[in-house]
């Protein structure tokens, strides 16, 4: 967040700076000049900080179609009661130094600052002073220095008498004016930000403009003097960047040409109204600007690991299917985050990324849940026009039809009708039955259909089109069958599919437990003694030491997937990490678990999904 916000605070000073030095820079509009290096100074650094929701453009959309399979055969995961892991590391994290670089340069450049304010208060003190009502003369001995510092006036002594009334009249129009300001204005700036380059340049452009201004007022009274007095000699002067000098070798040709100058026509203002586009593009670019994507990056955090494309009908496997497995990894585990899935109009390209659950939602999209055997996550997506049921893939079917009873969550009269007649058509003998294709035919073609009615008429339009099912597309169909039927793991496709049906967590009938666990009174008095015992044993058996041996700081989240099968034993153990080797470790030492008893289900086995949050506290 912080790097994000120099950033930009860099590049609108850059470009401020541009607009002045192309368009305002030679111009005679002293004043106007020195309100726009001192507003446009300012608004640097407040620009960064306004967010405006109606500046937030949206970006014409191109139609979001395929999606990551939408495995919902289970409600998610039981979730674990988090393992605080601690370590110690004697390693120093390297941003420590530039923190330490940065601090240090503000301390030395304040004491710098204070010691440039005690030098000056010294000459007010020690040296000869003539008061006046508006300014104060201070005479520095063997001294041709001219300048000023608030309301005080330094004169040297030796600056010839003949010369003192137009350096006076001059230096009278900073005092007048609290030039003075300015210049501390940007040298407190300059205390924290001593790095920036770009404050010094502002600083030193609001100088020149300080005697350009002093010039234009002061060559009134003798305009002759005056000219001789800055062309006779270059006066010595003190090396102090918030005081008005009078003579300044850089600047005396500037001073000269600009005093030659004929007066900017009024027409020329104009110019100034540029700054109303470049605010203006300013403050979309940080409305809009993805300060959640600023930070996961500041946190070494690339949402971009995550984007894969895939064509329409394409398989996931090899890199993509690693991309793939990781990015719901991170989803389930992460839920300040959310997927997005986009296709292009013209193509049938589709890309799937990560982005932050507070990023504006582009129009259209449409919020669904993605349930895996792993964990749910949230989808953003933006269906086209077309039903979703529209599409001719198997699987997608079945899982429309498993998505829609979710949300109904109740299946109608006609939807009861449409999954009996699924079932019978699973468990036909080989010869066809006349009647039941008949019936399908007839259920098809009803009309209306509620949305239920129409996926699983989408579903037998697949099946018909599709032919024979693959074992996996037959076993899905008989797991949805499995899960809706009122028979349930009585029903007649159990032994097939016991193996891979997750009964959902609210429903299960007894959790697993550790061997020689218990009596409990409750299944929750269970749940929560079985957690309290996988913590206890993932902190005894958790390879602490990686800490040091790996350089860590600050928090480490592991994230752990893994199933209790129906024979008690852990299986599919997966992990995510910030490092390989933390996820290696949170893998060997879940595996390390013990034979369980497992979860029951209406009296019968049944695989159960866990997922384990680990933080691995790193102190150095």
């Amino acid at each position: 967040m912080m790097i994000h916000y120099l950033i930009q605070l860099l590049a609108y000073q850059l470009l401020f700076l541009l607009v002045y030095d192309l368009f305002l820079k030679k111009e005679t509009f002293f004043n106007w000049n020195r309100v726009y290096l001192l507003v446009t100074s300012a608004l640097s650094f407040v620009i960064p900080l306004i967010k405006i929701e109606s500046f937030k453009e949206v970006v014409p959309q191109t139609y979001i179609w395929s999606l990551p399979k939408l495995n919902i055969d289970t409600q998610g995961p039981i979730i674990l009661d988090e393992v605080i892991l601690q370590g110690t590391t004697n390693n120093v994290n390297p941003l420590w130094y530039l923190y330490a670089i940065l601090i240090l340069g503000g301390v030395l450049s304040l004491l710098y600052f204070l010691y440039r304010i005690y030098t000056i208060s010294r000459l007010i003190k020690t040296h000869k002073m003539d008061k006046g009502t508006v300014y104060h003369v201070v005479e520095i001995p063997n001294s041709t220095t001219a300048f000023s510092f608030f309301n005080f006036v330094f004169l040297g002594a030796n600056i010839h008498e003949t010369e003192r009334g137009a350096i006076v009249d001059h230096e009278k129009v900073h005092v007048v004016q609290r030039h003075t300001y300015d210049l501390i204005f940007f040298e407190l700036l300059r205390i924290p930000l001593w790095f920036n380059p770009l404050i010094y340049m502002y600083q030193s452009r609001m100088s020149d403009l300080h005697e350009f201004i002093a010039d234009q007022q002061a060559v009134k009274q003798n305009k002759k003097q005056y000219y001789q007095n800055l062309l006779s000699q270059v006066f010595e002067t003190q090396n102090v960047s918030f005081i008005n000098t009078f003579f300044k070798k850089s600047l005396i040709k500037k001073r000269l040409v600009m005093l030659q100058k004929s007066k900017s026509n009024q027409i020329q203002l104009f110019k100034y109204a540029l700054l109303i586009p470049v605010v203006m593009g300013m403050l979309i670019y940080s409305s809009c600007a993805d300060d959640t994507s600023s930070e996961a990056a500041e946190n070494n955090l690339d949402l971009n690991q995550y984007t894969y494309t895939l064509g329409m009908g394409e398989e996931l496997v090899g890199e993509k299917k690693a991309i793939h497995d990781r990015f719901e990894s991170f989803l389930i585990g992460n839920k300040e985050y959310v997927a997005w899935g986009e296709i292009a109009s013209n193509s049938d390209q589709v890309t799937y990324s990560v982005h932050h659950k507070d990023e504006t939602i582009p129009a259209g999209f449409s919020k669904m849940e993605v349930n895996t055997p792993q964990g749910s996550y949230a989808l953003l997506m933006n269906l086209p026009k077309d039903r979703p049921g529209s599409s001719k893939n198997l699987m997608s079917q079945i899982d429309a039809v498993k998505e829609q009873i979710e949300i109904e969550g109740h299946i109608s009269e006609e939807g009861e009708k449409g999954l009996e007649f699924l079932l019978k058509m699973l468990t036909l003998e080989d010869k066809p039955n006349q009647q039941l294709i008949k019936d399908v035919q007839t259920y098809m073609s009803a009309s209306p259909k509620n949305e239920l009615h129409q996926r699983i008429s989408d579903l037998f339009e697949a099946i018909q089109v599709k032919g024979d099912m693959t074992v996996e597309e037959d076993l899905a169909l008989k797991t949805l069958l499995t899960l809706v039927s009122e028979e349930g793991l009585d029903g007649p496709f159990y032994e097939e599919i016991k193996d891979r049906i997750e009964i959902p967590f609210a429903v299960l009938d007894q959790v697993p437990a550790f061997p020689n666990s218990g009596p409990f009174d409750s299944e929750e008095e269970k749940k929560k003694a079985f957690s309290q015992e996988i913590s206890r044993f993932v902190a005894m058996n958790f390879n602490t030491n990686l800490a040091s041996e790996l350089g860590l700081t600050g928090v480490q989240k592991i994230s752990v997937f893994f199933k209790i099968g129906v024979d008690g034993n852990i299986t599919e153990v997966k992990a995510r990490a910030p490092k390989p080797e933390l996820e290696a470790e949170a893998i060997r030492v879940v595996k390390m678990l013990p034979t369980f008893i497992p979860g029951e289900h209406q009296g019968k086995k049944v695989t159960v999904p866990y997922y384990l949050p680990i933080k691995f506290q790193v102190s150095q």
